[in-house]
């Protein structure tokens, strides 16, 4: 019962993050012939409407992977008065001429082949750079390191023998694209999530309706209250039925058998329903001791049957074992009550949202904003509180609508004070005062993150205090034509020449100069080079 009931809280706090999706559409029924029938119809409704976005960003992302040219930087800019704390507190180098330090990769994909090629950048330039290239059908895979040498190098040959540097690489290379191919489609996922959700929307024991005003902060909203239990009977029993139907699901055979054969195991579906079999055997075996539990929840509907609110609660029976100091033990059942609160409310230009975990009345998360609103994008302070840790948040133009499709656009701040507060001390003490400085600065995020676009800064700073600001931007494009080179080294006898990592070494150093980077900092980057290569 412990686990059931920690799956479908887990679902709902998933589920409750997207509350602040709710939007218009079609004419909506006003009327049902049951309160289980108005339960089942926004429940399917709003199962729907967190599945569309998650499931599209998953299609995105396994599409990008599987057959697209993705582009990636990553650059991280060190303030003043980060590179002071490190000289003073950890480094023995001035690091004043390092101003950044960043990668930049760009992939590439077709039926065949695979490249990436990537940049180390020291201040915005080079210091070192690399290509690979890899058939997926063959597993070859060549590399090309211009610091190490000036040719292309064969890590692992045609027929799939190996160098030590492509040691572990070509299983990887020849069986990553056919998996990714064997995928389950978007709309394999969706039929399966609709198909056994409506399973469980049946299952109650118990649904009830009443007409209620809804709050949150100072907004209110006239709402039908729908309140819904399952018995742990009635969890067991959709567990089982679930489990059963899977078995025949001709869906559920087809995505087992076909990432099965991808990964070269044949024989996984008869092991996946082997499996299936015995979890059915201790399900039907433990129904008669099932402890006693329940689900209880209510959503919180509009007139358009949107689900404005919810209020889960689950009673449980948590089981320990004590043991003397023989090692004799004693079983402990505790019964556990733990509940979930969520909702979103809005009007043309203010907002409220609410998300907050509970077990046996303490409170494990509590989550709350109000402020404006003004078209999709909120804006206010956030209130954060995880046991102990508190933190005081701000969103700024945080778009809802962004958030109901599965991506983000706005910002984010958190003051440090509140993490580094025993940061403290003597504003004598040079570190200490950077640390002053570091605790009076925010964390902010902000810009725009998608499955196949991000462009996102995070920065630690304040008005008086530059500490970092790190940029990422990600990037998709249709693939392009991969030339693979002809003419290539077998890597052994590139990494048998004992001169070649010296000679990386002063490659690097000389791409380290030209970036502008002071020799006492190259000595150091130089040391670390040898130390890992040498």
């Amino acid at each position: 019962m412990k686990k059931i009931c920690s799956v479908i809280l887990a679902v709902v706090m998933v589920a409750s993050l997207f509350l602040m999706s709710a939007c218009g559409g079609a004419k909506e029924p006003t009327k049902f012939d049951s309160p289980q029938a108005r339960y089942e119809y926004v429940a399917d409704k709003e199962v729907k409407k967190i599945a569309e976005p998650v499931l599209t960003q998953y299609s995105e992302a396994t599409e990008n992977v599987n057959g697209k040219k993705i582009s990636a930087q990553i650059n991280v800019e060190f303030g003043k008065d980060l590179k002071e704390l490190l000289t003073s507190t950890l480094l023995s180098v001035d690091l004043e001429s390092l101003k950044s330090i960043g990668v930049d990769v760009t992939t590439n994909g077709n039926k065949q082949y695979r490249s990436v090629k990537g940049s180390v950048l020291v201040n915005g330039k080079s210091a070192a750079d690399a290509e690979l290239f890899a058939d997926t059908e063959t597993g070859k895979i060549i590399a090309k390191i211009p610091v190490l040498f000036d040719g292309y190098m064969r890590l692992v040959e045609a027929d799939g023998e190996e160098s030590d540097a492509g040691e572990g690489i070509s299983d990887y290379v020849t069986s990553a694209p056919a998996i990714l191919n064997a995928l389950p489609s978007q709309e394999e996922l969706n039929a399966l999530i609709l198909k056994y959700s409506a399973v469980f929307f049946k299952k109650a024991s118990s649904v009830t309706e009443e007409d209620v005003e809804y709050a949150i902060g100072s907004l209110k909203e006239n709402a039908k209250a729908i309140k819904v239990s399952y018995t742990s009977q009635e969890l067991e029993d959709f567990l089982i039925e679930t489990m059963q139907s899977v078995k025949t699901d001709e869906t559920v055979k087809s995505i087992v058998e076909k990432i099965g054969k991808a990964a070269g195991a044949e024989d996984a579906y008869s092991n996946f329903i082997a499996e299936i079999d015995e979890a059915l055997a201790e399900a039907e075996d433990g129904i008669e001791s099932v402890d006693d539990g329940s689900i209880e929840f209510v959503l919180y509907t509009n007139d358009k049957n949107e689900i404005l609110g919810i209020e889960l609660t689950l009673n449980y029976v948590e089981e320990v074992w004590d043991y003397d100091e023989n090692y004799n033990y004693t079983e402990i059942k505790t019964p556990v009550k733990a509940s979930v609160k969520a909702g979103y409310l809005e009007t043309k230009d203010q907002y409220a949202f609410i998300l907050s975990v509970n077990k046996d009345e303490e409170a494990v998360v509590a989550v709350s904003s109000e402020g404006t609103k003004s078209g999709n994008a909120i804006t206010g302070p956030v209130s954060f509180a995880y046991g102990d840790l508190a933190l005081d948040l701000n969103v700024k133009n945080l778009d809802v609508e962004a958030l109901k499709k599965g991506t983000f656009s706005g910002e984010i701040s958190v003051s440090l004070s509140a993490l580094l507060s025993e940061a403290s001390g003597e504003e004598e003490e040079e570190e200490e005062s950077v640390l002053s400085k570091l605790s009076g600065c925010d964390i902010t995020v902000k810009g725009k993150a998608s499955a196949s676009n991000v462009d996102l800064q995070l920065s630690i700073k304040s008005a008086d205090a530059d500490f970092l600001t790190v940029t990422v931007k990600l990037s998709t494009s249709g693939s392009e034509k991969i030339s693979v080179p002809s003419e290539t080294t077998p890597a052994e006898e590139v990494l048998s020449d004992e001169e070649v990592f010296d000679k990386a070494v002063s490659n690097i150093e000389d791409n380290l100069k030209k970036a502008g980077v002071s020799e006492d900092l190259i000595a150091m980057l130089s040391g670390l080079v040898v130390g890992m290569f040498g």
